[in-house]
């Protein structure tokens, strides 16, 4: 650089000094503006490097400019040679031209370096030369790479920080907080409290920005109409459409350089024609053509990174929005959406953006192009050019005739596909119960039913659409066949040459692109357009009001004035119910409040408020300091043990070990496999629900806050650990002796040490006071205490042990009613959260097997390696049918003849005009339609045939996913995370729902399309056949190179995308926990690293695509290079028609092949998603549901005997027993307590009743049928199970008490009115067609365990099994139990795992299981009457005996 100034300085010093002559007086004066150029280019190069960039654009557009036109002017200086009579000028432009060529070769591979990251590599691009950024180059690494081995997870590049979630979101929600705040229309007026502009309701830190907040407003009764101007499509345009928005100026380039090509094509025609021209003149015209493409695949290259960047962007923006929202949804607008719902919005509405950035621009360069081809055409074709513009015009006018229909179809599509995924998502949930109950053929009747729903809407909408994809691939043709008909008719005199005929072909053929993108715009902005609106509303819902709760972080307790809360809580039917009335309640700093009261009086709804999860309608609560919040059922997160209790803060040994202690977690963790390193599975799924409470429980102690809300943490332990709890953690002298407390209990023990009492009776406070204040008041609540004391004092000095333990037991049954002396009420509903799964890992299962030996509990996905296997998409062709594909065939070969016949008719047809006798007009036309038409009438043949075998094929592959899904063990629900299932239903099903026609449609398209270019160009051009053999070897080289990295990073797209969605569904799920503890920034950036991650696939993956795009391009320029030198070389031996025709199919074999094998590579991308749906129907499944041949007799079992023989089972082969050798049999109408340590096998023992794990060895016979000889349906339909967590589904109460409608509605009532719920659902508007929400969420928890009863006593079996049925709920529920137990399965053998001996001490036999193994059998009164027995000394723990 410095001797390129040093010789222009000398040039420009030697032309002054003949300056005054008025010699050289240009070449000085151009010296000294490069000398000035120079300069002012060494201070760019020094400001960039100073940035950290080696080769920018601009100066590298420089170097090349300057070896350009000093190439030029070489030239000239070479011809003139003899007349120059300066050699110094001569001499030193080579010098400096040389020295440029050497600075642009400097500059071409200059790419800047940068340090090596501890994780993933840092993105090459950011420091890529500006010719790799524009080539792509720098990807060519990870392609070898990929070549080479299969491409890992830490082999993908870091995302730039502009593309990160926490970035692209603050820009989303920067452009959502500036759109116009919600508006209401209304009919009255604002009440006197309220200021109308105040309408935002505030908003929440959400660490990079403020994310708003909607809430609403308290106006009268009569406004009810809601609107608002906040819209999805206006803050994605303000936040990234600018940058969308300069990727148009690659498309103005694009379409430019399109446009040139017929130029040059003319001019090669007229070449040929004309012998006088000099060949060079060809030889140029055929560079030019050459490097026009070249540069055109740059441009457009560079156009698809910026829309697929953006689409990127957008998803990211959004799949974070709707997380964030979710977290911070009222319980009211939480109602509105299921699981499955928000999650269609986090994949599928996303996802449908995505893909409207790749073809929005389409909505104006399309018509531009269309313009500009009009503006050609009219200059070879005159007026005779609109009359095939009418055609467009009106199969565009049809086209969105066929849109707008389009678009109510995909709004109705969409909902059901909402309501498959809420099913199949509650299916997977209760999928423990559905086997128990042999429900599977109903919930699978029901998901198909919808799946059907589902794809009646697709095949209409893919019909639809097959009419504007035949017209779109039509429209070329119909314009030829319409304006030469036009041209020849009108023209008089003119014939059709040439130069008229392909000229006016190859400018239609620019229209084949934006034609054929049309069609795949206007179904993409159609789905996109009611993806938005879908995520306005869910992004406008209502939110948790933070300003309804005064919160003062440097004190301690809560006041509660004249309060009332309406029911908008997500387990409520009537979201405007008032749940708690006029509350007033004082705590102050340190007390323990205990709140007590009957099932639906409010307990829960009361903490609920003072955590501001009800909406506040009058009064005021003050809560101060830190809160802590322990669910009345725990939430458990997929972590290990320790972290759960951590909970995000920092280790420290000695409170952690005091923690574990006092919350009698000491003997579990001795117990469990790796301590408290052991990873607990999605919802606690290894752990039983005492350990569950007792965990979160010691997540709410660890976190060490001011205050704590204690849902009823103590009613799903044992008696003895509630005892150890309360005195270690709760009470007067436990570790939280010095917080506030404020506990929902039933347990009468704990109240008198308590300072105060709150007593609820239907939604209000009925008496509030001190133990003794009570007492004195001498009210229902003073009754019951003395009724108690007395009864006990009577018993403990009059009755024995087993005489003393029942009277407990009755008394302790009775001590609700008798508390408060209330009616029983069941109408009113306590706040709970969705139903945890039913799953008491008591047993040394595979999980902990897998713990003892270091793995992990939840499998890792498998992501598979190489080429994707011809099984896979022979599974596929095998689904579309075999008429179908004979079909899509037969159109495809009817499209190629169509194609190539049309062009070699109208090749002849152009030469006419040299011809003597040249044939006649009526026939070429005639015959040119006729190819026409029968090319449009074989691409409605391809079209429908692949529309409706699209249909067939995905109601066959998500009928095999489900019926595989169904089948499986439960120990693949275990070890396989939910979200990984749902993501095969929902995104990978939408792939081959919404995806695969349009990619084997257009694939078919290319294939055809290809053929007919090769075998043109090859008649035309016979030595073209030499060059198609290494053309086609350098196409599958590159296609090769490119897709094994392509398929291997698409599946780990997809394997990144699973945790995304089970991180949201534990999120959502745990939203009140972590709400309370203030923890939503951290499962934020938890969501938004995952997404990150998921990104990192896809960018990469997107990379790879233009990287192969360019290679296409340049061997497409190749071909079209060669078709033109040999027509230069060949002028005089082949006509211009001919000629016209090789030059026009091969300047479309560059777009032909590129299109071809990118979707080849996108056919084998998406048959991805067909390989992980193959790979989950093919899980191994259970036993056969029904063995014909060996039914047992439709009345067994009649008596109800069991009898087990040598029976031992493990989880599967390798690992240790979990059940030894037990041998026992169970006498007709027996009852049967089964009792043990944790781990010792009783859940075990009722699995393998139920088949849910088989035997190793040993049998078990109920009435002497061995239970492995039948199908499990026929097993598990003739015995039944109370499970401990009642599991409900969405549909009517009639559906989950009796799925198959087996029984009439007057024995649904009886079951109804034994299980003590007749009252309540009489109650109801629909009564036994009432709607339950998901997970029976607007039920109680004890009326859901009622429910479950009302089942078991519909089905009314020989054998009843309780899973510690009665482990969760209040002594109330419990008593109901128990009593419609006793009478109405008198005549059954009842096997119950008890949680608490008191409910097993009046049974038959108890059964002592220890470590898989029977330790003691014998009844009650014996095994307590010796003293060293284990079930005394568990009883003793209980203090159920002295």
């Amino acid at each position: 650089m410095v001797l390129l100034i040093g010789i222009y300085c000398a040039r420009v010093v030697y032309g002054a000094l003949y300056f005054a002559q008025g010699a050289n007086k240009p070449r000085t004066i151009s010296s000294a503006v490069e000398l000035v150029t120079l300069l002012l280019v060494l201070f760019m190069m020094r400001y960039e490097l100073r940035k950290g960039e080696a080769s920018s654009g601009s100066v590298f557009c420089f170097w090349l400019a300057e070896v350009a036109f000093g190439s030029a002017i070489l030239a000239f200086f070479i011809e003139h040679a003899n007349e120059m009579d300066e050699h110094f000028w001569f001499w030193s432009f080579c010098t400096t031209w040389g020295l440029c060529i050497i600075q642009l070769l400097l500059h071409l591979w200059a790419d800047n370096s940068f340090k090596k990251s501890s994780g993933n590599p840092v993105n090459p691009e950011v420091f890529a030369s500006f010719l790799n950024r524009l080539t792509f180059s720098w990807v060519t690494k990870l392609l070898a790479k990929g070549y080479l081995n299969p491409i890992q997870g830490s082999n993908l590049w870091q995302l730039r920080t502009i593309d990160k979630c926490k970035r692209l979101v603050h820009i989303f929600y920067n452009e959502w907080r500036k759109s116009p705040k919600i508006e209401l229309v209304h009919f009255g007026v604002l009440t006197d409290t309220e200021d109308e502009s105040d309408d935002s309701g505030g908003s929440a830190d959400t660490g990079d920005c403020q994310v708003p907040s909607y809430t609403r407003k308290r106006f009268p009764e009569d406004c009810k109409t809601w609107r608002h101007r906040c819209n999805v499509i206006i803050a994605l345009a303000k936040g990234f459409g600018g940058f969308f928005a300069l990727t148009g100026i690659f498309e103005i380039f694009n379409i430019i350089l399109t446009f040139l090509r017929p130029a040059l094509l003319d001019a090669l025609i007229t070449f040929v024609e004309s012998p006088e021209e000099p060949q060079w003149l060809g030889f140029t015209y055929a560079s030019v053509l050459f490097f026009l493409i070249i540069i055109r695949g740059f441009v457009n290259q560079r156009y698809m990174y910026g829309v697929h960047i953006t689409g990127i962007r957008m998803r990211s923006a959004l799949t974070s929005a709707v997380y964030r929202k979710a977290m911070r949804l009222s319980s009211h607008a939480r109602n509105k959406y299921s699981l499955g719902e928000i999650t269609n919005l986090m994949s599928v509405d996303a996802m449908y953006i995505e893909t409207m950035t790749f073809f929005l621009h389409s909505f104006w360069s399309a018509p531009v192009q269309l313009i500009i081809a009009m503006s050609y055409l009219w200059v070879y074709l005159g007026p005779s050019a609109l009359a095939g513009l009418v055609a467009l015009l009106f199969l565009m006018g049809a086209n969105g005739a066929v849109a707008n229909y389009v678009k109510k179809l995909q709004v109705k599509n969409m909902k059901i596909k909402d309501r498959r995924i809420k099913v199949t998502n509650e299916v997977l949930n209760g999928i423990k119960i559905i086997k128990y109950y042999a429900w599977e053929v109903a919930f699978l009747r029901m998901i198909l039913g919808i799946r059907e729903s589902e794809l009646d809407t697709q095949k209409k909408s893919s019909l639809a659409l097959t009419t504007t994809t035949v017209n779109f691939s039509c429209a070329p043709i119909l314009y030829a066949v319409v304006a030469f008909t036009s041209f020849i008719l009108s023209s008089g005199g003119d014939v059709l040459t040439p130069q008229i005929a392909f000229v006016s072909l190859a400018l239609v053929s620019t229209l084949t692109r934006p034609l054929a993108f049309l069609p795949n715009a206007i179904a993409n902005a159609v789905q996109a357009f009611v993806s938005m609106k879908r995520l306005t509303k869910f992004l406008m819902e209502e939110e948790i009001n933070e300003a309804d709760i005064d919160r003062d972080p440097y004190s301690a307790g809560t006041h509660v004035d004249s309060q009332s809360c309406k029911g908008n809580k997500a387990y409520r039917s009537s979201p405007d119910k008032t749940l708690v009335h006029r509350l007033n309640v004082s705590v102050r700093k340190g007390q323990l409040v205990a709140v007590v009261g009957q099932v639906g009086s409010g307990k829960s709804s009361l903490l609920s408020a003072m955590l501001g999860e009800l909406h506040k309608n009058q009064g005021s609560v003050k809560v101060s300091g830190s809160v802590a919040y322990v669910a009345q059922e725990a939430w458990i997160q997929n972590e290990k043990l320790q972290k759960n209790i951590l909970f995000g803060k920092e280790m420290k040994s000695l409170r952690y070990k005091s923690v574990i202690d006092a919350c009698a977690l000491v003997k579990d963790l001795e117990v469990l496999p790796g301590g408290d390193q052991t990873e607990i599975g999605e919802k606690g799924i290894n752990l039983s629900g005492g350990q569950k409470q007792r965990v979160s429980l010691a997540r709410a102690v660890y976190q060490d806050r001011d205050m704590y809300f204690l849902d009823d943490p103590l009613s799903a332990v044992d008696a003895h650990v509630g005892k150890h709890i309360f005195e270690n953690v709760v009470g007067p002298n436990g570790l939280l002796k010095s917080k506030t407390r404020i506990l929902v209990t039933h347990g009468i023990s704990y109240l008198p040490k308590v300072d105060k009492i709150v007593v609820m009776k239907e939604g209000r406070i009925s008496e509030v006071g001190t133990y003794q204040e009570l007492l004195r008041k001498e009210g229902a609540f003073a009754d019951f205490i003395k009724t108690y004391l007395a009864e006990s004092s009577d018993s403990d000095h009059d009755q024995s042990s087993e005489g003393s333990l029942t009277s407990s037991l009755k008394l302790r049954r009775r001590w609700v009613n008798l508390l408060i002396n209330y009616p029983q009420t069941l109408t009113q509903i306590e706040y709970h959260r969705k139903s945890h799964r039913s799953v008491v890992s008591e047993q040394k299962s595979v999980v902990e097997e897998r713990n003892k030996t270091g793995q992990k509990l939840m499998d890792v996905e498998e992501v598979q390696t190489g080429n994707i296997k011809l099984t896979c998409l022979a599974s596929y062709m095998k689904a579309l049918g075999g008429p179908a594909m004979l079909f899509v065939l037969l159109g495809t070969i009817g499209i190629l003849l169509g194609d190539f016949g049309s062009n070699i008719w109208l090749s002849e047809w152009s030469d006419d005009s040299f011809k003597e006798n040249p044939t006649s007009t009526t026939l070429r036309l005639g015959v040119y339609a006729a190819l026409g038409f029968e090319q449009a009438f074989a691409v409605a043949t391809q079209n429908i045939a692949l529309a409706l075998g699209c249909v067939i094929a995905s109601r066959a592959m998500h009928t095999k996913l489900l019926d595989g899904i169904i089948h499986a063990p439960m120990s693949f629900f275990d070890t396989t995370p939910l979200g990984r299932i749902i993501n095969r239903f929902s995104q990978d099903m939408n792939i081959l729902d919404s995806n695969m026609r349009l990619t084997i449609m257009t694939f078919l398209k290319g294939v055809a399309s290809l053929l007919a270019t090769l075998i043109a160009i090859s008649y035309t051009t016979p030595i073209f056949l030499a060059f198609v053999v290494p053309l086609l070897i350098a196409y599958y080289m590159v296609q090769r190179f490119y897709i094994k990295s392509s398929n291997q990073l698409r599946r780990l797209q997809s394997v990144r995308t699973s945790p995304i969605y089970s991180h949201f569904a534990e999120s959502v799920q745990g939203s009140p926990t972590v709400r309370a503890y203030s923890q939503q920034q951290r499962f934020i950036d938890l969501s938004d690293d995952l997404l990150d991650s998921m990104q990192m696939a896809r960018y990469s993956s997107m990379m790879t695509n233009r990287w192969l795009s360019i290679w296409l391009e340049f061997l497409g320029g190749s071909v079209a290079l060669f078709s033109s030198f040999y027509a230069v070389l060949s002028r005089g031996d082949i006509t211009g028609g001919l000629a016209g025709l090789s030059i026009t199919y091969s300047l479309n074999v560059t777009d032909r092949m590129a299109f071809l094998v990118q979707n080849l590579s996108d056919l084998e991308t998406n048959i991805v998603s067909v390989e992980r749906i193959n790979e989950y129907s093919k899980v191994n499944s259970e036993a056969r549901w029904i063995i014909r041949e060996r039914r047992p007799p439709r009345s067994w079992p009649e008596f109800g005997n069991i009898e087990f023989k040598r029976y031992s089972v493990r989880y599967r082969p390798g690992l240790d027993l979990i059940l030894k050798n037990i041998s026992m049999k169970l006498q007709p109408q027996e009852k049967l307590g089964v009792v043990g340590r944790t781990g010792a096998g009783k859940s075990s023992l009722m699995s393998g009743l139920f088949r849910l794990i088989e035997p190793a060895q040993g049998s078990i016979c109920i009435d002497d049928v061995d239970i492995n000889d039948i199908g499990l349906h026929d097993l598990r339909s003739k015995i039944t199970i109370i499970p401990q967590d009642p599991v409900l589904f969405s549909g009517t109460l009639r559906l989950n008490l009796d799925p198959f409608d087996e029984h009439l509605d007057r024995e649904v009532w009886e079951s109804l009115e034994h299980a003590h719920l007749k009252s309540f659902v009489a109650s109801l508007p629909e009564q036994l067609r009432h709607v339950c929400a998901e997970g029976g969420a607007n039920l109680s928890v004890g009326q859901r365990q009622l429910l479950c009863l009302a089942r078991a006593l519909l089905r009314k079996t020989k054998v009843l099994v309780l899973d510690e049925a009665t482990a969760a709920v209040d002594m109330e529920t419990d008593d109901l139990i128990q009593q419609t137990i006793r009478s109405e399965f008198k005549e059954s053998t009842v096997l119950t795992i008890a949680h608490r001996l008191n409910t097993v001490m009046d049974y038959d036999r108890i059964l002592v299981l220890d470590q898989g193994e029977i330790k003691e059998l014998d009844t009650p009164s014996r095994l307590l009457a010796d003293k060293n027995s284990a079930f005394y000394k568990m009883a003793k723990e209980a203090s159920l005996v002295a």
